[in-house]
């Protein structure tokens, strides 16, 4: 890929192959560790988890095991249900998207949207338990853990604004859309070389361990 480039992979999400395009790659999903500092300016723990998770994919040339729960469980179930309130809703007609990648001048990186609307907008499903939701639907304002996904997302697909939606069954459905914000870009790709820097350096010391 030449830099600027960016490529849509139709894969399903979840699927081997959907694991097997983003290994070893920083997603929209995990920005907010990429940007992430430890207590007082030093080191983030998740920050260097994710690091050496994408290192040992790297080297080893096999998908991590990542954590699942209830949660991811429930969301997974119910997210062409919040899907299609949303379109109802919004008068549109989402476009499943498999994977994003696009070439930076330090790397590529990656999104899994849910889906696309039309030429210049995404949009990110979620779902969340009702008193989650209800609390969510009074501050009504995106949630600051899903701001940087989605400034990521639009980074990673070119996109101009985001819609996030979240939802339950039976409950009121969330929905706020998001312009794309060049200074918090501008900051996610600084953090992004940095954080590409130290990987492609981890990974080559994995490389030369134990060779003398």
């Amino acid at each position: 890929m030449k830099i600027g480039e960016i490529e849509v992979i139709d894969v399903e999400q979840g699927s081997l192959e959907w694991f097997e395009v983003r290994r070893g790659l920083p997603t929209a999903s995990n920005f907010s560790d990429v940007m992430a500092s430890g207590r007082d300016g030093g080191i983030s723990k998740t920050r260097d988890l994710l690091l050496r998770k994408l290192a040992g994919e790297i080297v080893s040339g096999v998908n991590r095991e990542d954590f699942r729960n209830g949660a991811m469980d429930r969301g997974n179930a119910m997210e062409d249900e919040v899907r299609s309130l949303y379109a109802m809703i919004a008068g549109v007609q989402p476009t499943k998207v498999g994977f994003v990648r696009r070439a930076m001048r330090y790397g590529i990186i990656g999104a899994s949207p849910d889906s696309f609307v039309g030429a210049d907008r995404g949009v990110e499903i979620k779902t969340a338990a009702p008193h989650i939701l209800i609390e969510i639907l009074k501050a009504d304002r995106v949630p600051p853990e899903h701001v940087i996904q989605i400034q990521g997302s639009m980074m990673v697909s070119g996109r101009k604004s985001w819609d996030l939606a979240i939802g339950y069954t039976g409950m009121p459905l969330f929905r706020k859309t998001v312009r794309r914000d060049e200074a918090t870009i501008a900051r996610l790709d600084l953090a992004l070389s940095v954080f590409y820097e130290e990987l492609d350096e981890l990974v080559a010391w994995l490389r030369r361990y134990g060779k003398g």
